[in-house]
């Protein structure tokens, strides 16, 4: 899963909070895919990009909207 295209998602969702199963369902991820997202979501929590929301939401960091 190409971190661009999650960070699409998010842009489009206009900063509003997603949980896990609301990203994988945005991205048509399939089973394989899965472990794939959530790795790339660690990297852009990690790169400042994506934060944590009350520990199982992620939203656009200000870092991230740019």
């Amino acid at each position: 899963m190409n971190e661009e295209r999650l960070l699409a998602i998010f842009r489009k969702e206009s900063g509003k909070p997603l949980v896990l199963h609301e990203v994988l369902s945005r991205a048509k991820a399939s089973g394989d895919e899965v472990k794939e997202v959530k790795r790339a979501l660690k990297d852009l929590v990690r790169a400042v990009r994506l934060e944590r929301v009350r520990g199982r939401a992620f939203r656009l960091s200000r870092a991230g909207q740019n």
